[in-house]
């Protein structure tokens, strides 16, 4: 059986943020899976069209399609609503990776402020991780964060100091060219790519990297960064709150 390597995205096109590792791990022969957390129902758009978005992203990498799950859309976990369902969500990823066999390894959104649902899963990789006795193979990867922002709201794919250090891959120069055609799939988010694709451009034109970092547990007491959290700024929530909601649940699991 090929090595797994397990993704777990809160919304259907967080696999930008880990194109390289997907194509990777297809080219060594390994096996990358990923499950989908949220149906991905914000401002109206429709789960079936944003699930085919991303099939359409990852069987172009090389990912199977029976290894792409999206338990979000099947279970009408909605976008923006991870947090009050981890609960839900936790037995719903360990029933899947179950079948899996062993992992090599798991990937999930960084603990980085930007949106409610990546912090969520976040904290839910780190659970699973420590049930699968596998803390050691967790890694996050930023998407975007107000943390060390200067002249503008946002960083995109950049990793903030507060969570260690980074591991850097650096990405062919050909395939970062491909890469931002991928990101030209997700019709139905026009919008969010449109502010999301010049900070995506220009990190892989000026560094070029797949940045990995590993997770303390304790960063899951903590506000992601100094400063204003983007979700907080964009959609209203407070950490206080949402806090509190991931300190319940990581209580509830014994997660240490």
């Amino acid at each position: 059986m090929p090595p797994v390597h397990l993704f777990l995205l809160p919304h259907q096109d967080d696999e930008y943020g880990v194109f390289h590792l997907l194509e990777r791990a297809v080219e060594r022969g390994h096996r990358p899976v990923c499950i989908y957390l949220t149906d991905g129902s914000l401002a109206g758009a429709d789960p079936q069209v944003r699930d085919a978005e991303s099939r359409k992203v990852l069987t172009a990498l090389g990912v199977a399609e029976a290894d792409i799950h999206f338990l979000g859309s099947r279970f009408r976990v909605p976008d923006g609503g991870l947090a009050e369902q981890l609960g839900d969500a936790l037995p719903r990823v360990l029933e899947v990776a179950a079948a899996l066999g062993a992992m090599e390894s798991i990937q999930v959104p960084a603990w980085e402020g930007g949106h409610e649902d990546h912090d969520a899963a976040c904290a839910l990789a780190v659970v699973a991780a420590q049930r699968w006795r596998m803390a050691d193979k967790l890694r996050q990867f930023p998407l975007y964060t107000a943390g060390g922002r200067k002249l503008w709201p946002y960083r995109v794919l950049a990793p903030i100091s507060e969570n260690g250090p980074v591991d850097s891959t650096p990405i062919p120069a050909s395939r970062r060219v491909r890469y931002l055609r991928l990101c030209l799939t997700y019709r139905s988010q026009l919008k969010s790519m449109t502010g999301l694709m010049p900070f995506i451009a220009s990190h892989y034109a000026i560094r070029g990297t797949q940045d990995l970092q590993r997770i303390d547990p304790v960063r899951l007491r903590e506000r992601p960064h100094p400063g204003p959290l983007l979700y907080e700024r964009m959609r209203g929530g407070t950490f206080e709150s949402f806090g509190a909601r991931i300190g319940r649940f990581l209580d509830a699991t014994g997660a240490t």
